[in-house]
């Protein structure tokens, strides 16, 4: 027998509830960011040590241009994740900051603003972290890219 549709609204959380449910995303906003920031290490790192490893072989033929074209498409879903970070960082940012208008700390000055991006000022930096980041792992495949080139027409 299936069990009656309630259409009811639960209650609101009480403000106890708001507070343990804002350090919670306070902390998720933390964790991702550090998330972020690593995969953005890992990929440039790995990105810049596949291309120095692979020029110190020489530039000559089609196994050394395979592993060119590996280090592009590891720079390539580099940029990809570092994207796919930001939007997690974004989402957890936006639920924090949610919390922080239910709560009333907007009305107060009290919310977390230590970015432009977080009190919706995005508009007058020019460049952020994540769009660097991205742009040097896309460097980083372009000369991938050059270098098996080089490697493939190299006698």
């Amino acid at each position: 027998m299936a069990r009656p549709l309630s259409l009811s609204r639960p209650p609101p959380p009480s403000p106890e509830d708001l507070w343990r449910l804002y350090e919670i995303a306070v902390k998720e906003y933390h964790l991702n960011t550090t998330l972020g920031v690593q995969r953005q290490v890992f990929y440039i790192g790995l990105s810049v040590t596949l291309l120095g490893a692979l020029a110190s072989f020489g530039n000559k033929g089609a196994l050394v241009a395979i592993a060119y074209f590996v280090g592009a498409a590891v720079a390539l879903l580099g940029a990809k994740v570092v994207a796919q970070s930001h939007s997690y960082y974004t989402a957890a940012r936006e639920h924090f900051q949610d919390i922080e208008r239910r709560l009333g700390l907007d009305q107060h000055g009290l919310t977390l603003s230590t970015t432009q991006g977080m009190t919706g000022e995005t508009g007058k930096r020019r460049l952020k972290v994540t769009t660097a980041a991205k742009i040097v792992l896309w460097i980083l495949a372009g000369l991938d890219l050059l270098s098996a080139v080089v490697a493939l027409v190299a006698k």
